[in-house]
């Protein structure tokens, strides 16, 4: 008898009418990608995370590599995070084609043992990415403290610790990034792939759409166009990764 990795037919059973019922709004909506609906949970997601704003990408890899080439993260320079973790957060590293370098985890709970991070930092290194794991924090007062010392930049890799808290504050708030998966065996699924960048730092949340969206300027020839046409304006690659997601699912 095969055993599905996850069964979200009761799930929808439950939520059938609601679902069919988004579905349809995003068909007559006219906007099949970065629609109102990909708006409206950017903002709740920021809100229940308590940052300013949050980019809806295609996953949470996209979301770690976005975050990292908002920052200007390149060839050469280095990246510390933990091997406790999805393959992705260091292939985001690696695309980029920045050099990862691991740093060990604690016994007690498995997350970045963050004594050893400031042994760990070199003149090429660029940012720091803790991950939070099993619905654990890292331990992020000290982590953001060597950050400051040595003027680097804390992008948390939250893909698997939705609605986790540290001293009060959730995971995602806390770093310059935070990024989240909405892969369908998340805490929190959609019915499909998803992932969202989320920051309270404006020139890093502009930074992070130009990277989804290809780029788009926002200087006087875009603004002089109309909306539907200042995508074809770039400045930047982008890496194009839109998200389209239409409803999502908490699990106990």
């Amino acid at each position: 008898m095969p055993i599905n990795v996850w069964d979200y037919l009761r799930e929808y059973d439950e939520l059938r009418d609601e679902i069919l019922a988004a579905v349809d709004r995003v068909f007559r909506s006219g906007r099949l990608v970065l629609g109102q609906e990909g708006v409206k949970f950017e903002r709740e997601m920021a809100g229940y995370l308590g940052v300013a704003g949050g980019v809806g990408v295609n996953s949470g890899t996209d979301a770690i590599y976005i975050a990292l080439a908002s920052l200007g993260v390149k060839t050469g320079d280095e990246v510390i995070t933990v091997p406790n973790t999805a393959v992705p957060t260091v292939s985001a590293i690696r695309t980029l084609g920045a050099t990862p370098v691991l740093v060990d985890i604690r016994d007690e709970d498995f997350l970045m043992d963050v004594g050893q991070v400031e042994a760990a930092i070199t003149p090429r290194t660029k940012a720091i990415v803790p991950v939070h794991i099993y619905g654990q924090p890292a331990d992020m007062d000290p982590l953001l403290a060597v950050a400051r010392k040595h003027g680097l930049i804390v992008i948390e890799d939250a893909c698997q610790a939705h609605g986790a808290e540290y001293k009060g504050h959730r995971v995602g708030s806390l770093g310059e990034f935070g990024c989240f998966s909405f892969y369908p065996g998340k805490n929190l699924g959609a019915c499909g792939e998803g992932g969202m960048v989320v920051t309270s730092n404006p020139k890093h949340a502009s930074a992070s759409q130009r990277s989804r969206r290809e780029a788009p300027r926002s200087d006087n020839t875009a603004a002089a166009m109309h909306p539907s046409q200042t995508w074809i304006v770039h400045t930047i690659a982008g890496v194009s990764e839109k998200a389209a997601w239409i409803v999502f699912r908490l699990q106990a």
